[in-house]
């Protein structure tokens, strides 16, 4: 996933029809009879909802490592840069200035140039002292982020199928009003759930997901 993924108002639509007609029923015979019928067919569309998203969100992409080392990176990128803008000296500025005002009032500039700049048609040196405080900014919601991810040794197909758990555990409580329990049956349907997607989900990282799991 890119930047421009957010350009584009980064979303994903959910196509609840993951699971087939036949799994969910292999997988409602799991369930015990007391659940009912009306709310194991909710659970299971959610079950199959949650199937959707987990796909969504396990993309390949960088450890929590890499991306500290990303992050570092472009906190120092953005500074460097905001530095250099800073060091630019007044006869530099007034000629960019010139062009800059040149730009900003032509009915039809040479650069592509944000409509609400060509509207606003700000002076320079307000403009580029707000360019300058974004990257600031950016730098520090950067290093914020940063502070937040903590590495671990734990593997990414361990940690992918973790957050499966955890989402169809969330599923549970949103149908049933209560967070699954740490039983037999609950083991199995996972087990076959994990089976029908090829991800291994076995009693300890079930049970342990749910010992951690916020309800």
């Amino acid at each position: 996933m890119s930047l421009r993924y957010y350009e584009q108002g980064g979303g994903h639509m959910v196509d609840s029809n993951r699971l087939t007609t036949e799994q969910r029923a292999e997988l409602a015979r799991l369930l015990p009879k007391r659940l009912g019928s009306g709310k194991v067919e909710r659970f299971l569309v959610q079950v199959s909802e949650a199937v959707d998203t987990w796909e969504n969100i396990t993309e390949d992409g960088a450890s929590e490592s890499d991306m500290v080392l990303q992050l570092d990176q472009v906190q120092n990128d953005v500074r460097r840069l905001a530095n250099s803008l800073n060091r630019l000296d007044r006869l530099t500025l007034d000629t960019v200035a010139g062009h800059f005002d040149a730009l900003v009032w032509c009915t039809q500039p040479e650069v592509d140039l944000p409509p609400d700049l060509l509207h606003d048609k700000p002076p320079f040196a307000e403009w580029l002292r707000e360019q300058v405080q974004c990257m600031r900014d950016l730098a520090a919601v950067m290093q914020y982020a940063q502070g937040k991810i903590t590495p671990t040794n734990v593997s990414r197909s361990k940690r992918q199928a973790r957050d499966l758990v955890r989402l169809v555990a969330w599923a549970h409580q949103g149908v049933f009003g209560n967070p699954p329990p740490k039983s037999t049956w609950f083991y199995g349907f996972m087990a076959e759930l994990g089976s029908l997607i090829e991800v291994s989900l076995g009693k300890d990282l079930v049970n342990s997901t749910l010992s951690d799991t916020q309800f």
